[in-house]
């Protein structure tokens, strides 16, 4: 089996494989910036928003390039 022939059969599989929590991170940024919008960007809840929520998912977006590298 060749180089090409390997990565032909692993990008389908990866593509699957990341497709859905790609998906799902974008419904979640969405609803983050839809309800961010709402409330605005001083209140209470948006103030909440940006302290507890984002800064979690931006750590959690960094993990895998800390992996990589």
């Amino acid at each position: 089996v060749t180089r090409p022939q390997v990565l032909a059969r692993l990008a389908p599989a990866m593509i699957k494989a990341t497709f859905r929590p790609a998906r799902n991170l974008l419904i979640f940024g969405l609803f983050f910036l839809l309800v961010r919008l709402l409330v605005g960007p001083h209140s209470a809840l948006g103030n909440v928003l940006i302290g507890s929520i984002a800064t979690k998912v931006i750590h959690l977006a960094h993990v895998p390039v800390l992996l990589v590298k």
